[in-house]
């Protein structure tokens, strides 16, 4: 698997409220390492079968942060409310997609600094409008409620380095496929269920569902966390090029991070300590129905919530392989 390749194919396709490109291209790549079934709330999941029943559970969520339509003037231009976590600092000027009867393409507008009168202040979603340049009939394509994405290309930086708008989670997404990847021509003890799941950024609520099916012995989480950035104290972030971040926190199973850390004793990691709420997936997932044992591995990342998010392939593929090899090493009762 070229782990490169996917990424910038997973970021470049879009999935927002049942919206996008994404979800055919994801159920093709997953078909090529294990049997793939789609759940009726939009979750996709593969499966590898063990010699056992037990069941482990690998999830990373799909979709993206981005905006509904709230208002469409006769001007061409639209008002828009966030979907998920949007930084407003970075929306002046930005360029997004609407999928309206079509995609419009559309701009953010932007005072020009010569006629700001306070730069002291992001602009709030709420006032700010976005360009479509439609000067008749923008209302016979775009309506009230149409989701919207960032419309940008994912781009190849240095050294390995990809940034692009949906990078949460697809990062995820491509460990868990690199995961797949390696595990499947290996004979497995346990039974393991790949989850793609949806509506991470409006309450976690596919990865909840998604666990409520399964019924998963044991569950892990990918997500992405903060990756170092000038200006940032290092206690608040993981190492670009440190490798996977191995959850450790009260409210996940310790000897699963254990079993974690030792499975990446060959490749790089690093901790991630966090003093409660993990603030992902997992925290819902390990308490579904009966509730399953637990765990979380973090893909580091720069620019969170925003168009030009930046990771680095080997992080991603240090997830992917802790993974692989936790999966490999596990015997049913290990905890």
């Amino acid at each position: 698997m070229n782990t490169k390749e996917i990424l910038v194919e997973l970021c470049n396709r879009a999935s927002i409220g049942g919206e996008g490109d994404l979800i055919p291209f994801l159920a093709d790549e997953l078909k090529k390492y294990c049997e793939v079934e789609m759940l009726k709330d939009g979750g996709l999941v593969g499966t590898i079968k063990g010699e056992s029943d037990y069941t482990v559970l690998l999830e990373a969520h799909y979709d993206q942060i981005g905006f509904v339509v709230t208002e469409v003037t006769d001007s061409g231009f639209v008002n828009l409310a966030a979907v998920g976590g949007i930084d407003e600092r970075m929306l002046p000027s930005s360029r997004i997609k609407i999928f309206g009867k079509r995609e419009v393409k559309a701009v953010f507008c932007s005072v020009p600094p010569h006629l700001k009168k306070d730069d002291k202040s992001a602009p709030k979603l709420s006032n700010l409008y976005a360009d479509t340049g439609t000067l008749h009939g923008l209302a016979d394509i775009v309506s009230v409620g149409d989701f919207a994405v960032y419309d940008y290309k994912a781009v190849a930086l240095s050294d390995n380095y990809i940034s692009a708008p949906s990078i949460d989670n697809r990062a995820g997404c491509a460990a868990l496929l690199y995961a797949a990847s390696l595990l499947k021509n290996e004979k497995l003890v346990p039974t393991v269920k790949f989850l793609f799941a949806d509506k991470e950024e409006l309450g976690m609520r596919g990865s909840q569902t998604g666990a409520y099916t399964i019924e998963p012995d044991l569950t892990v989480a990918v997500d992405v966390s903060f990756g170092d950035t000038p200006g940032i104290s290092s206690d608040e972030t993981g190492k670009i090029g440190g490798g996977g971040m191995i959850g450790i926190s009260p409210s996940l199973t310790k000897g699963v991070s254990d079993a974690l850390t030792l499975a990446a004793k060959n490749t790089n990691s690093q901790f991630e300590v966090m003093g409660g709420r993990t603030g992902t997936d997992i925290d819902g997932m390990s308490i579904v129905k009966s509730g399953s044992l637990s765990g979380l591995v973090s893909v580091p990342i720069r620019n969170m919530h925003t168009s030009c998010e930046t990771v680095l392939i080997d992080d991603i593929e240090s997830v992917g392989g802790i993974l692989a090899e936790f999966v490999k090493n596990l015997r049913e009762g290990a905890f």
